[in-house]
């Protein structure tokens, strides 16, 4: 089909469904709009580089997908969750299967924090990047934590008290484990309950 011709269809359709008013179609159009519109202000400034522009252009196979692309859409999840207590997530290396990412912001110290993040972000990273081998994970509470892949394709939950292969997601959409957590006493942590004082 030719340009014009595909121009001219389109009109008549949008004229249809506008007719019709039918609200579910009209938004996937505006959806369509504003995800082209992006890359091509994007690409029209020079910008062909930007993952967003990459990513528009890979939908048409007119470049190979980049895995940095893919990876920073797989975080955009949980940025959305963090940014609501100060912090972010940069994307510092992406390359052969091998993830480093650093978690800056007001709660980036807090290491019981952070670690739930971390595995919130290699679940991510399992679903939406399929050569996902191993994730180094820096911020304030440590230097650098590596998280391994098991042989299941799973990641293996480094901090206590962690699900194997990362946090679900809440109805609401916010990771389950980026919330605080609670002191546990007794088990394996009889180590963390206050010490009994015996005699005087």
């Amino acid at each position: 089909m030719e340009f014009d011709e595909a121009v001219a269809e389109l009109e008549v359709l949008v004229g249809q469904l506008t007719h019709d008013r039918d609200e579910r179609a009209l938004r996937a159009l505006e959806l369509v709009d504003v995800i082209h519109r992006s890359a091509l202000e994007l690409i029209a400034a020079g910008e062909v580089g930007h993952r967003i522009a990459q990513a528009v252009l890979a939908m048409y196979d007119l470049v190979p997908l980049d895995e940095a692309v893919v990876v920073e859409e797989a975080l955009d999840e949980i940025r959305a969750a963090i940014s609501a207590h100060g912090c972010d997530l940069q994307l510092l290396e992406a390359s052969s299967g091998a993830v480093r990412v650093r978690l800056s912001g007001a709660r980036s110290a807090d290491a019981a924090w952070a670690s739930q993040v971390k595995t919130a972000v290699a679940r991510a990273l399992e679903d939406r990047y399929s050569a996902f081998a191993r994730l180094t994970f820096e911020s304030a509470a440590a230097s650098a934590t590596l998280v391994p892949i098991a042989m299941n394709g799973s990641p293996q939950a480094s901090h206590r008290g962690a699900p194997a292969g990362g946090i679900p997601l809440r109805e609401e959409g916010r990771p389950a484990g980026l919330e605080p957590q609670q002191a546990s006493v007794g088990g394996d942590d009889r180590r963390d309950a206050p010490t009994k004082r015996v005699g005087p």
